[in-house]
């Protein structure tokens, strides 16, 4: 089991980094502050027990749905997608066995 916390850290920094690099294939517009914002809201809503993954992702996409001028889909949408396929891989060295 991964520390809450840990979590939250890692939505933090990889939506940070996975985001801005997704919207520039999409040539999206984004402001960086943007990106950090809807990160930082998705890693505090993860912190929500049993609903806190699906609550994270609706709040990283709607914030940028309301913040940049990228489009909804599939510039948003499978952006954060990304993102969180991208989870997977950095939260794996920290899982137990």
């Amino acid at each position: 089991m991964v520390s809450p916390l840990i979590v939250a850290g890692a939505y933090l920094i990889v939506g940070a980094v996975v985001v801005p690099i997704m919207f520039m294939i999409f040539r999206a517009q984004y402001t960086f502050v943007d990106v950090v914002v809807a990160s930082a809201a998705a890693a505090l809503l993860s912190l929500v027990p049993t609903v806190g993954s699906v609550l994270s992702f609706l709040a990283m996409v709607l914030v940028l749905n309301w913040r940049c001028g990228a489009a909804l889909f599939p510039d948003i949408v499978l952006s954060v997608a990304v993102a969180r396929l991208a989870m997977v891989a950095v939260l794996l060295p920290f899982t137990r066995h």
